[in-house]
């Protein structure tokens, strides 16, 4: 994950395409449902540029967001400050990351997990989220689907106009979505800087995810994402929901 959102970060927030609203939404209902109430801690693992973190926060929890990107988490606390809430920001690497055992909940929002690609490193991730836990906490997270990444292979996407024009190509290596991206953004001078970031997510298979979970100890349910029925085969986006044994 090192890396990879250093130039990215400032046009994240335009280009991710996500509706904010609706995810923080979700997650709320999802905390609810399982128990978590505001006041409660919640640590958002993999925050970015912190959409996540402030829709915790207005819905009432304590919140602490982590994230291994500098240059996002300098832009999820710049907007954290105009908007006045107690987020704390952490930068650290969420699969080493040490939790004291006072949370609630652990979320990671918007394939912080995709981006996790050994499955040992996963591992110390959701052991370190159940050392955090008591019995009965939540670890809330959601991937893109092994159908989505494997069908994104070979797939090319741009935009341009006045202010930024990007590149984006993507191949798939056996389990792994490498994704090229070219930027080139208008200076004062008229010329065009060009800048370079490599992404790289795994296609992580709801078995292989359970498996893992299970060996941290964690019961889970999954869903299709915005939802709570069970994934269809064609889910392009599944959410896990593992509450600690």
């Amino acid at each position: 994950m090192d890396g990879q959102y250093e130039y990215l970060a400032q046009w994240y927030d335009r280009l991710g395409g996500h509706d904010e609203k609706r995810w923080g939404g979700y997650l709320c209902e999802l905390l609810k449902r399982g128990g978590a109430n505001p006041g409660d801690k919640v640590v958002d693992a993999a925050c970015g540029t912190g959409e996540m973190s402030i829709a915790l926060c207005r819905a009432g929890y304590d919140v602490m967001g982590v994230d291994i990107s500098l240059p996002m988490l300098t832009r999820a606390a710049d907007k954290t400050a105009q908007l006045g809430l107690p987020i704390h920001y952490v930068n650290a690497d969420m699969t080493n990351l040490k939790l004291h055992r006072n949370v609630r909940a652990v979320t990671c929002a918007c394939d912080g997990v995709n981006y996790v690609l050994e499955e040992d490193a996963l591992l110390s991730f959701f052991r370190n989220a159940r050392g955090g836990l008591r019995e009965g906490g939540l670890l809330l997270f959601d991937v893109s689907s092994a159908y989505k990444l494997q069908n994104m292979d070979g797939q090319f996407y741009g935009e341009d106009d006045e202010e930024l024009a990007y590149l984006w190509y993507n191949r798939m290596d056996s389990d792994v979505l490498t994704m090229e991206l070219t930027f080139f953004v208008q200076e004062k001078s008229g010329l065009f800087r060009r800048e370079c970031e490599t992404h790289r997510q795994r296609a992580w298979r709801e078995d292989e995810l359970r498996a893992l979970l299970d060996r941290a100890g964690f019961a889970c349910r999954v869903y299709g994402a915005f939802g709570f029925e069970p994934p269809r085969v064609d889910e392009e986006r599944l959410q896990f929901v593992a509450v600690a044994k």
